[in-house]
């Protein structure tokens, strides 16, 4: 194994045993890991994206592919023929970093569409919930062929396929699960592990109560992962056109490039989150929220603010008035006179405008957290 190499490039690399191996255009850089389903999947040339006829000799792709023989692919230098055919999200992540870091970054891609996140890693070695019988076949298939192959860490975009009943109930612990188990496959236990919140899809939100489960609550586990050291999430409730596959993939991966900035890089002073749900007390008819990730300040984006719901004890819930104070907002609701619990951008495309200073959304929350559900019968 080679000894850690400045970043640069191209090389020659002279391999002398029983033969001589010579292998031109080496690059030496940064290596990171993008898997999920089908929006990581999804290609430049999927997308029609402009990026896909441009050249960039100093950002290279691997894209796995499982087979009958073992894993294949090759790397491959972003050129306009080549280009077209690497995932839209790796690409912008990995173009954004390059243009900050100005060395040479390398994207090692395995994904699938409509997938459930167990494939993705061994229960039998992570246990995520008890239901959960099987599981890991996809990483075996895209993934294990490239440990230890170091990379400074993964960006994952997935959990549209859990976005159903029961599915939904159990993501947390499945995701906390995916995430050690690839920080222990990888001998990495601080592994920057960067998540792509599940943006807003489908008919725009009319009604306080119109979706309880599924994409709400899929987020919340998104955002509940958190409680993982060297975890980030790439807010996309305001970037997703109402689509399941989102039309530009440059913002997702702007976002998801901010927190390996901050969290691979240690770049200090970046606001590289939108703001998060921190705790919540209850003073009469309003509850007052407090948020972290605020920067240079909450914002109500267009108007008064929108989203908020409030509910008492019987889980009524009510459109709520809020307004910001400092790094808080307070909710209160002529219908609800004894609340105990908010939430905020609670539909599968929401209302919303809450972001903070830098034009970063805030995540969606809720704040007595929904009960993980029974995973009997869950595969």
């Amino acid at each position: 194994m080679l000894a850690p190499l400045a970043a640069g490039g191209p090389h020659t690399m002279t391999v002398q045993g029983a033969t001589l191996l010579t292998i031109a255009d080496v690059l030496v850089g940064e290596v990171w890991l993008a898997s999920g389903q089908s929006n990581m999947a999804r290609t430049l040339g999927d997308e029609g994206d402009a990026a896909r006829t441009t050249e960039h000799p100093t950002l290279r792709f691997l894209t796995t592919h499982p087979g009958k023989g073992g894993t294949t692919g090759e790397w491959k230098s972003f050129t306009p023929t080549d280009g077209p055919a690497m995932s839209a999200v790796a690409f912008h992540f990995a173009h954004e970093l390059q243009e900050k870091l100005r060395v040479p970054v390398g994207m090692v891609i395995g994904a699938q569409g409509s997938v459930f996140i167990q494939r993705w890693f061994d229960p039998q070695v992570e246990p995520a919930d008890p239901g959960m019988k099987r599981g890991g076949d996809l990483f075996q298939g895209y993934l294990a062929a490239v440990v230890p192959y170091a990379v400074r860490g993964a960006i994952w975009y997935q959990g549209e396929a859990d976005a159903r009943a029961g599915y939904d109930r159990v993501y947390q612990q499945r995701l906390i699960a995916l995430v050690r188990y690839w920080r222990r496959t990888w001998q990495r236990p601080q592994l920057p592990f960067l998540i792509v919140q599940l943006p807003n899809t489908g008919p725009l939100q009319s009604d306080v109560d119109q979706e309880t489960a599924g994409w709400p609550l899929v987020r919340n586990a998104q955002r509940l992962a958190l409680a993982l050291p060297g975890t980030a999430l790439a807010v996309g409730i305001d970037i997703g056109d109402g689509k399941v596959h989102p039309s530009h993939k440059q913002p997702f991966g702007y976002r998801l490039s901010l927190a390996a900035r901050a969290l691979a890089y240690g770049e200090k002073g970046l606001v590289y989150a939108g703001p998060l749900y921190a705790s919540s007390i209850v003073a009469g008819r309003t509850v007052r929220v407090r948020f972290t990730q605020v920067g240079g300040g909450l914002v109500a984006k267009g108007g008064a603010l929108t989203g908020f719901a409030i509910a008492g004890a019987d889980g009524h819930w009510a459109w709520g008035e809020a307004t910001i104070a400092g790094d808080t907002v307070t909710v209160t609701s002529p219908a609800v006179a004894a609340p105990t619990q908010v939430r905020y951008a609670w539909a599968a495309n929401p209302l919303f405008n809450l972001f903070n200073a830098e034009g970063l959304p805030a995540s969606p929350f809720q704040t007595s957290e929904p009960a993980p559900g029974p995973a009997e019968g869950i595969p």
